[in-house]
């Protein structure tokens, strides 16, 4: 069930508040707990899998670090994209129009299905 809450907005224009539906605060799960969960469904143990997460998100932040995109069959894909200054002309454009690195995900095909309202249940908190 995926919880949600009432949130009143209130419009910048005219001042008027309308309320809107947004999911609601739940605790976060770590990498742990996931592991736990893997573990339990294969043969693999904890600390076996930790270990592999561990690794994978380090190759994940190298790959990354070297501009490439990472994909994920099923879940989606990480990508560096960079937010910068414009300049007037592109022989001034440098790596001092660089603001700040960000990483984008999309998620993939199958997860984009899994989370359609249809596939999910909420429940008001």
């Amino acid at each position: 069930m995926v919880p949600y809450v009432v949130k009143a907005k209130k419009n910048p224009v005219d001042a008027t508040v309308k309320f809107y539906p947004q999911i609601g605060l739940v605790k976060a799960i770590d990498m742990r707990e996931i592991a736990q969960e893997v573990s339990q469904m294969c043969t693999v143990t904890l600390p076996d899998v930790v270990g592999v997460f561990s690794a994978m998100q380090e190759e994940i932040e190298n790959i990354l670090k070297k501009g490439r995109t990472v994909r994920f069959k099923y879940l989606g894909s990480f990508r560096p994209t960079i937010v910068s200054n414009p300049a007037e002309k592109a022989e001034d454009v440098g790596v001092n129009y660089i603001k700040r690195v960000r990483v984008r995900f999309s998620p993939g095909g199958y997860l984009r299905r899994q989370m359609k309202k249809s596939n999910l249940k909420f429940k008001r908190a």
